[in-house]
């Protein structure tokens, strides 16, 4: 009985080649979007010899993001090959990946409280992000069910970011010639968070219930992730090169 429970719990290793071709891509396109921001940032610096400290948080939302996912990767298929019952054994590494990535998220509540929001919120999202980040860090995994609770402080983190499409949407409705790229962006965060949220293991068990495979899941997620890098990347893009 439990080598059935743990097959159904694992991806197949013939799947691996796949999944590990959606990482690289999705790896690869956050790089991109965090290193051509940040020539933007210089660029722009250059040209005007004025600070743009949203820039600079927007190009590490995507850096952190990439040097996440690429522990991620380390995580999955070197240290777990996506077994959940060897996972409390590298809870440490899925703590450094998962905190690295939520400090993306941090500086991505930050840029959106400095300059669209105009510091009307006093950092009170980019606190909440960073207090579930010191949760999840120190809080002790020692087996799978720890492991699970852990990751509720996760998703704890990327629930002040739920806000963020409506306000986009909000901004796209309110302010001139941003209503295309505000559009964009909150349906590409809507879209990201869906897929982050997908691969949270008991979320992955729920879907799982539902009939679907671990592969699905797991593919849906990665492919919701890099649609929506796409979406946000080249509309804030779009935007940095409208403002400088």
């Amino acid at each position: 009985m439990r080598i059935d429970v743990l097959m159904v719990l694992q991806i197949s290793q013939a799947y691996f080649p796949y999944l590990l071709g959606l990482y690289i891509c999705l790896i690869g396109i956050q790089f991109m979007f965090g290193f051509w921001m940040l020539s933007l940032y210089l660029q722009g610096k250059r040209e005007n010899k004025t600070p743009a400290p949203y820039i600079i948080a927007i190009t590490f939302f995507f850096l952190c993001l990439a040097v996440g996912r690429v522990i991620f990767a380390w995580f999955d298929f070197v240290l777990t090959s996506f077994n959940d019952a060897t996972y409390p054994t590298y809870a440490w590494v899925w703590k450094i990946a998962t905190g690295i990535s939520m400090f993306g998220l941090a500086f991505f509540a930050y840029q959106l409280e400095t300059k669209p929001l105009q510091n009307k919120t006093h950092g009170v999202l980019t606190l909440i992000v960073i207090v579930f980040i010191v949760i999840m860090v120190i809080y002790p995994v020692v087996d799978l069910p720890s492991y699970n609770i852990d990751q509720f402080f996760e998703v704890g983190a990327i629930i002040p970011i739920a806000v963020t499409p409506f306000i986009y949407f909000y901004l796209a409705a309110q302010v001139p010639g941003y209503k295309v790229s505000g559009v964009i962006i909150g349906v590409g965060l809507i879209v990201y968070a869906l897929g982050e949220v997908a691969i949270a293991e008991f979320v992955v068990v729920i879907i799982q219930n539902l009939g679907y495979t671990r592969e699905f899941v797991y593919t849906a997620a990665q492919v919701f992730k890099i649609v929506g890098m796409i979406l946000i990347g080249s509309a804030f893009v779009k935007e940095l090169r409208r403002w400088h």
